[in-house]
Parts: structure tokens; sequence; C-alpha cells
């Protein structure tokens, strides 16, 4: 009741007293322009705020600490704005670890083809592979079979290719229930301990379609 009378008062004012109501607006407008610069201000400490998530000088926790400081931009845009930088930092964070993870891999399949099994450095051989296969494998044989597990038309020797195509066909047929995880914990650990090297002539080759095999496979990777 008394917030109608007052809404009465002031529509009594805006016809009576001109000079009341041009006062009136004067300070809605100045008190206005104050929230409008205390906004542009809050929205350039935000700005800094999501350039330092960005540039990782500070972390997510002290990120939105600080966001929650601006109590003026928590019912703005800003928000929204906000969360999906978060979003957008945690999705970067965890490619960057899945390409971190990814490179060691591959310095293990360059070393492995460049060099052979028998040469390439401990640091660089996977953490899971604990133990010798059962049956130990001519390097070109365990590269094909991991290219064909990556869904690969292999590169190799055409006989090679061949005699493995015919095993990988009848053994689909037999197995069933198959775990990939564990299939690629086999491959590379017939890789590790495998014998002798790549003929100089496919080298390249081999290594390439070894490498896309590898991307094929990279959400297997422990």
């Amino acid at each position: 009741m008394i917030n109608g009378n007052l809404s009465h008062q002031y529509q009594c004012g805006r016809k009576l007293d001109p000079e009341v109501n041009k006062k009136f607006e004067e300070y809605c407008n100045e008190f206005l322009l104050i929230k409008d610069k205390e906004l542009d201000e809050s929205r350039g400490i935000l700005e800094g705020i999501l350039k330092d998530l960005r540039d990782k000088k500070i972390a997510p926790g002290e990120a939105e600490q600080k966001f929650a400081e601006l109590e003026n931009l928590q019912d703005q845009p800003e928000v929204k704005k906000f969360k999906k930088a978060i979003k957008d930092y945690a999705e970067k964070q965890k490619n960057e670890k899945v390409q971190e993870k990814l490179k060691i891999y591959q310095d293990f399949i360059e070393s492995l083809v460049d060099k052979g099994a028998g040469k390439v450095s401990k640091e660089l051989v996977p953490s899971f592979v604990n133990g010798e296969p059962k049956n130990e494998m001519d390097l070109n044989e365990a590269s094909i079979r991991f290219q064909m597990f990556a869904g690969l038309d292999p590169i190799g020797p055409k006989e090679i290719v061949s005699k493995i195509k015919f095993e990988e066909l009848k053994n689909r047929f037999a197995e069933k229930d198959v775990n990939q995880e564990e299939k690629v914990i086999e491959h590379f650990t017939n890789l590790t301990y495998s014998k002798n090297l790549i003929n100089k002539e496919n080298l390249s080759d081999v290594k390439k379609a070894m490498l896309r095999a590898l991307k094929k496979v990279e959400t297997l990777l422990p």
C-alpha cells in the first residue's frame, strides 16, 4: 500500500512539478552512469582474469574465486562467458595431456622402426609392457599386425601381409568378446620384443603407417 502511495505521489509529481521530475531523472541518469562505469571496470578485471587463466598464471579455482568477487557481474551475460572459459580451459588441459602421452608413444614407434627393438631406449618402452610375448615376432610381422588392428591396409612385405591377412580373417570369426585394451598391450609387447629391422626401402612408409595406426588407437592407450 505504501508503495502504491509513493507511486501515486510520483505520478502526481510528474504532472504537478516538472522541476522535481527533472531533478529525479538527472539523479537516475547519474546513478546509471555510475553503475555502467562500475560494470565496465568489472568487465575489464574479468578480461584480466581470463587472460591469466589462458596463460596458466592462475588455476581455475583461483579464477572462480576472483570472479565471485565481481558481484555486479553475477547477473550479467559475463557469467556464461566465464563458465565457457573454465570449460574450454579444462578441455585444453585434457587435450594437452593426451598429446603429451601420444608423443611418448610416437617416439617409441619412430625409434623402433629406425633402430630396431633391441636399441630402443628403456625410457621409451611403455610401462605396461611387463613381460615377454608368447611368441617372438619379426618386426615386419609385428608392425603389420598392429596396422591391421588399427584398421589400416598394412604396409610391409607382400608375402607376410598376405599370410597375416588370412590368419586375421580366420581369427576374426573364431574370437569373441575381444578386449581391445588388452589387444593394444599385446601388440606393443610384440613390437617391444620383435626381431630384425624394417627393410630400408620401406622404412619411411612403414614408419608413417605405424604412426597413423597409433593415432587410430590412441583412445585405447593406457
